[in-house]
């Protein structure tokens, strides 16, 4: 469901391997990334949260820069689907920050929320990450163990790859070396956390896994349609599934694959790696 659709179709940009920084940059910027794109593809095809945006002619870096009658919009997509909900561009969600940015409890935090998104927005690369529109969601109570970073549930989530149609690999998607408590959380680390966490992973990469994996072939599948609506499709993909209280799956988000965190296939060495030149370049972008 849409409130507002305009702006401009997205570019192509040449697949294929990561072989620099500069062609990773220009992945990361790639209009494909945008939920604007994929998620009109999908939206009908897997259980995805319903989902509304407003999107902009000029990207927005501050709560300023966005017009009146814009941000009655965003406040009018939240009030439609009710509080809590979930606020992010089209390409960041800020769930690190959880509490201050992508949690929206009531209508009274949506343009505190709203400035601090932007905010961290602004500051994951030297010039920001796009921001071609401000999507609400409905909010999914995750099936989660325990909360970590800024108030984040962390639960039962998958992170799958693809590539031409074909599942490449899946992941737990919170390695182990990723998990941090911020303010008030760091006072109150729950004891058995990693315990936690090892039970999720193991369930995720396995029996979890078995219940999507015919969801992944088939978004997949779609993303390998070549010039679909008259834009190349890319050959590789990320898609994030979470698991919500209901037992149901959800296909949350989805992005280039090439620039996409994944997790290392060692079990014994958990950094996040891509198809940079491992530990060269430093990764923009962590949603």
């Amino acid at each position: 469901m849409y409130i507002r659709h305009r702006g401009a179709a997205p570019r192509t940009s040449a697949g294929g391997l990561i072989m620099d920084e500069k062609e990773h940059m220009k992945l990361t910027f790639d209009d494909r990334n945008s939920l604007n794109f994929w998620y009109p593809l999908i939206a009908d095809k897997v259980l995805v949260p319903t989902t509304m945006y407003v999107n902009f002619d000029k990207w927005p870096q501050r709560l300023d820069d966005i017009s009146d009658d814009d941000l009655d919009l965003i406040i009018e997509a939240c009030d439609q689907l009710g509080y809590p909900c979930f606020m992010r561009t089209d390409v960041f969600s800020g769930k690190h920050n959880y509490e201050r940015t992508c949690f929206i409890e009531s209508e009274k935090v949506v343009k505190c929320h709203l400035n601090e998104l932007l905010n961290y927005s602004s500051m994951c690369t030297i010039v920001g990450l796009p921001v071609n529109s401000i999507v609400i969601r409905e909010f999914i109570e995750i099936e989660h163990r325990f909360k970590a970073f800024e108030g984040l549930p962390i639960g039962n989530e998958i992170r799958a790859f693809v590539r031409e149609g074909e599942i490449e690999c899946h992941h737990y998607y919170w390695p182990k070396a990723s998990i941090k408590f911020y303010g008030e959380y760091r006072n109150n680390i729950p004891r058995d956390w990693e315990t936690e966490l090892d039970e999720m992973k193991t369930y995720c990469e396995g029996p979890g896994w078995e219940e999507i994996k015919g969801v992944v072939k088939e978004v997949a599948e779609i993303m390998n349609t070549k010039n679909l609506h008259n834009v190349d499709i890319y050959p590789s993909w990320s898609i994030d599934f979470a698991k919500g209280n209901n037992g149901k799956w959800y296909l949350i988000d989805m992005a280039l694959g090439d620039v996409s965190y994944h997790p290392s296939h060692d079990p014994n060495h958990e950094e996040h790696t891509n198809r940079l030149q491992a530990g060269k370049y430093k990764l923009f972008k962590e949603d």
